[in-house]
């Protein structure tokens, strides 16, 4: 991952003309808090794995104008919106709370048992 980058999620992996090569497309979260599409001809080696060879970041105008080029449909406006979103924007933002179901074990209740010199050990029940 990009340091400069908060978070990424990979969109596609695409093969290559062979074996050993890819591209890799990945939605980014940049620190300023825009998100960008980055392309990465990614190459592979023995020992090493997949790494990237280059990357190509595109901005929000130019994804619009791949998409428009390639037949896609046009960016809605709450898409476009959320691609320029602001770094403040972003820290704005309300933290979520995940709540989980409580769940259903027995309390805890150590169980002593004598050994020698008296001491007790205690076993876990669930």
């Amino acid at each position: 991952m990009d340091r400069s980058h908060l978070a990424e999620t990979v969109l596609a992996t695409l093969a290559g003309s062979e074996s050993d090569r890819r591209t890799v497309v990945v939605l980014a979260r940049q620190r300023t808090g825009r998100l960008v599409v980055e392309l990465r001809e990614q190459y592979h080696a023995a020992g090493i794995g997949w790494f990237d060879q280059k990357a190509i970041r595109l901005e929000t105008a130019q994804i619009e104008a791949l998409a428009e080029l390639l037949g896609g449909p046009k960016a809605t406006p709450s898409w476009r919106e959320e691609m320029r979103r602001s770094e403040e924007e972003v820290a704005r933002d309300e933290p979520v709370t995940l709540s989980f179901a409580q769940a259903n074990r027995k309390p805890f209740k150590p169980r002593g048992r004598s050994g020698s010199g008296g001491v007790g050990r205690a076993a876990v029940n669930f």
